[in-house]
This record gives structure tokens, sequence and C-alpha cells, in this order.
């Protein structure tokens, strides 16, 4: 199977998959790529709200896709807080409920 890259967002799928899944990026540069993780769409929740994506991913390149990399954030992932040296590693299920947290400064 074709897999595309999204080099802005960090997201694999069919070309088809990331054109209809994030319409407002069609600028962005994709590129063909073998990919090891499903190619299936999964559903997930972040802060209560459904987020449909074309395809597994793992917490570090959500986090990019949501434009959040380099802030102070905290990610809980089905009730467990999963430690920034890990969201490479951890891979995005079907069915996850996740709580983002942007710590914000003032005084």
């Amino acid at each position: 199977m074709d897999v595309y890259i999204s080099e802005n967002l960090g997201l694999a799928g069919t070309r088809a998959q990331l054109e209809s899944a994030y319409p407002n990026r069609a600028h962005d540069k994709i590129r063909r790529k073998r990919s090891k993780l499903p190619m299936s769409p999964i559903s997930i929740t972040v802060n209560g709200a459904p987020r449909a994506l074309p395809h597994q991913i793992n917490i570090a390149e959500l986090v990019d896709a949501m434009q959040l990399t380099g802030k102070r954030i905290a990610v809980e992932r089905n009730g467990a807080i999963v430690p920034r040296s890990r969201y490479r590693e951890e891979t995005l299920s079907d069915g996850d409920k996740l709580e983002i947290v942007v710590a914000v400064g003032g005084g």
C-alpha cells in the first residue's frame, strides 16, 4: 500500500485520507513512504472532544499536529500521566481518551 506522509503534520495515511482529514492543510508537502503502522482509521477523545485520525500515531505526532510542540504540557492517556520521555513510544489506539493540559504563566 502506498503511504503518504504530511511533512508539516507528521501524520501518515493514504493521500485521500490525509486530504479529507485535514482539508485546510492542502499546502503541506506530502511524500510517499512505506509505513510500519496499521493504516486503519481510529477515533480518540482529546479533552472531551472526539477526534478522528486516519491511522495510529504516537503522542508526539499528535502533540505536533495540535501545534503544541515546545509548549509546557501534561498528557494523560486513559487516566495515566504519560511522561514526556515516552511520547514517541506511546502509540494511540482506537477509543483512547486523552487530556492535554497546557501550562499558562501569569501572576
